[in-house]
Order: structure tokens, then C-alpha cells, then sequence
């Protein structure tokens, strides 16, 4: 009996360690792979060996039929709930949209503040360089050959012979060498005109004297008083200072005009050829003997002292403020004006 029960026990613990060796060896296969086969991980054998037992043994409690049917449930809710989210957050964002336009019609201080805000500043713009003084010359010319108002009415012939001369000029359409030439024929038959003829072309010159009179007195009217005093002015400035135009002045005519008033220089010059001292000059040396009196008048008006000038210049602004007033307040030239020698 005892050595059955003996034999039996041996038996069963020889089996019982077997078992345990073998299931030692599973779990030292896969504790060295997975040590050698997941990187960073360098765990004591038995702390490995425990953590492959525990995850063999708890593998097959987690995948139970019971335990799936609520996960898939609750699965299978989440994504609605989660599908929900977007549509509450679509919706705020709508309403915060909605909320924001009011923000967006702000009202017209914010805007303005917008706008100053984007404004830029001016750029400066750079300095224009001086003009030199040759070209405020060519401006001051310009200036005035506007205020001269040389835009006169054309004139038509006004002796007998430019009356010939352009009647038979009309039809003359050559260059200057034709003119020049058709000029010398006109003259050589301009000489033996009958005496009707020189009479005819007589009364048309006079007529045409009687047209440019009465075109240019209608031209000087139809420009105001102040405008034509400004053109005498502008032109004596225009030929004493720039030559322009060539020849002599010629100053715009019109009845309107006040007179100048007289110079004291003019007055006191006008009393000396008045006492008669210089007649006898005048009348035997002629344009040389006026030529003399006026520089020993030029001299004697030098010497003169203040008080010794100021009856002639009382004399001029007497005259000068009744000339405004027979003009009606048009501007007349002051006899400080001019220069007196």
C-alpha cells in the first residue's frame, strides 16, 4: 500500500514539474523576443515574465460575448453624439456670425477711424529749383506782350499806289521770287496810270482811310479804359527795356484816355521858354541851339533846392487831381511817374 501511494505521489509531482518547466520555457520564448524585438524597453527577466503572465491571463477577460454588445452600443451612439457637436458648434457659429454683423455696421466715428487709420501721409514734393535771371526775363516779356494788346484790327491800303499794288496782287499764289517780280512790273505801270485811274484808286484809299478810323475806334471801345492804359504802359516797357517791337512806339489811340498831367520838371521847363530868354538861340542855331537850352534847363532844375521845387510840384498835383476828376476816377499816371533829370 505504502509503496503504491508512494509511487502515485511521484508520479503526480514528476508530471506537476514538467508542467511547470514547460510552461517556464513558453514564458521565457516570448519575454526574450519581445525584450530584444521592442526597442528602449530593458526590464528584468522576472519583471517581464510577470508582465507577459498578467497580460496572457487578462486576454481572454476582455474579449467576452456579453462585454462586446454595450461597447458596440455605446459605439455606435458616440458617433451621433459626436455628429451633434459639429452641428451645435455650426449653429453657434451662425449665431455668433449674426451676432457680429451689428458689430460690422459700427457707426460713422469707427469708420472714420478706419479711414484715418489708412490714410496715408502726403509725399512733399521737391523743392522747384530758382529760376535763372534769363528766364524771368523770357517771363516778364510774356507777361507783357499779353497786357500790350497787340492784337489790333488789320488795316486795309491807304495810298494810291499799295491800292494798285494789291489789286494786282490778288492773284499771285508763287513764292517770293514771283512776288518780287510781279512787285517791279506793277511799279513800271503804276507810272503811266491815266488820270481817271489815279483818281479812282484815290477815292478807294480814302475810304479805306475812313474803315481802319472807324474798325479801330470800335476795337478801342470795346476794350474797358483801365486795360487800355495798361497796354500804353505795358508796350513803353516792353520797347525801353526789351527793343520789342522793332521800330518806332506805337501807343493805342483812344479819346477815353486821360491826358498825363504834367512833370514839375515839365512845368519849370515851360516857364523858362516862357520868359523869352531863349528865343534868340532858338531861332538862329536851331535844333543845335535846342539842344543847348534844354541841357542848361536840365542843369538849372538840378540846382534848385526843395523849397525851391515845391511850388512846381504843388502846381503838378493840382493838376493831376482835376484830371481825376474830369475822368471819372479812371486812372491817370501820377506826376511822380516819370523821372525827372
Amino acid at each position: 500500500m505504502l509503496s503504491t501511494i508512494g509511487r502515485s505521489s511521484t508520479g503526480q509531482l514528476a508530471s506537476v514539474t514538467l508542467a511547470t518547466s514547460f510552461v517556464r520555457s513558453l514564458a521565457l520564448r516570448p519575454a526574450a523576443r519581445s525584450r530584444f524585438s521592442a526597442p528602449g524597453i530593458y526590464k528584468p527577466a522576472t519583471q517581464a515574465i510577470r508582465g507577459l503572465t498578467s497580460t496572457a491571463t487578462s486576454r481572454p477577460k476582455k474579449a467576452p460575448a456579453t462585454t462586446k454588445k454595450p461597447a458596440t452600443a455605446s459605439a455606435k451612439k458616440t458617433p451621433t453624439s459626436v455628429a451633434k457637436k459639429p452641428a451645435a458648434k455650426a449653429k453657434a457659429t451662425a449665431t455668433t456670425k449674426g451676432r457680429v454683423k451689428p458689430k460690422a455696421k459700427a457707426t460713422g466715428k469707427t469708420k472714420a477711424k478706419a479711414k484715418v487709420k489708412k490714410a496715408r501721409p502726403a509725399k512733399k514734393k521737391p523743392a522747384r529749383k530758382p529760376l535763372s535771371e534769363e528766364r524771368k526775363r523770357m517771363l516778364e516779356r510774356q507777361s507783357l506782350k499779353k497786357l500790350a494788346l497787340f492784337a489790333e484790327p488789320k488795316t486795309r491800303p491807304v495810298t494810291t499806289r499799295t491800292v494798285f499794288s494789291s489789286q494786282g496782287l490778288k492773284g499771285v499764289t508763287g513764292g517770293r521770287s514771283e512776288v518780287t517780280s510781279m512787285m517791279t512790273t506793277l511799279a513800271r505801270e503804276y507810272k503811266t496810270l491815266p488820270a481817271n485811274e489815279m483818281q479812282r484808286l484815290k477815292t478807294l484809299s480814302d475810304q479805306n482811310k475812313l474803315a481802319n478810323a472807324s474798325d479801330y475806334k470800335a476795337w478801342t471801345e470795346s476794350l474797358p479804359v483801365q486795360d487800355v492804359y495798361d497796354a500804353n504802359l505795358a508796350r513803353r516797357t516792353l520797347k525801353n527795356k526789351f527793343d520789342y517791337p522793332k521800330g518806332s512806339l506805337k501807343l493805342i489811340k483812344d479819346d477815353r484816355l486821360p491826358k498825363r498831367p504834367p512833370q514839375p520838371y515839365s512845368l519849370f521847363m515851360k516857364a523858362r521858354w516862357a520868359s523869352g530868354e531863349f528865343t534868340e538861340i532858338r531861332r538862329t542855331e536851331g535844333l543845335q541851339g535846342f539842344k543847348r537850352i534844354s541841357l542848361q534847363v536840365s542843369t538849372e532844375w538840378k540846382a534848385l533846392t526843395a523849397a525851391e521845387r515845391q511850388p512846381y510840384v504843388d502846381l503838378a498835383q493840382a493838376e493831376h487831381e482835376r484830371l481825376l476828376k474830369s475822368t471819372n476816377n479812371v486812372v491817370v499816371p501820377k506826376y511822380s511817374r516819370s523821372k525827372s533829370p
